[in-house]
């Protein structure tokens, strides 16, 4: 199961005990740091708002 979130641009990243890493990503970087599966999920989520 995926989820997609869109944080407001002030919001800052942080790691919880249930994290071993987290980062943001641009919308136009997506393709080049995820799988297909991630890249048609944000394609998704953008077509919807």
């Amino acid at each position: 199961m995926q989820y997609a979130a869109l944080a407001p641009a002030e919001a800052v990243e942080r790691i919880s005990e249930e994290s071993l890493d987290l980062r943001w990503f641009a919308y136009e970087d997506v393709a080049g740091v995820a799988d297909t599966s991630v890249v048609r999920l944000l394609e998704g989520t953008l077509a919807r708002l």
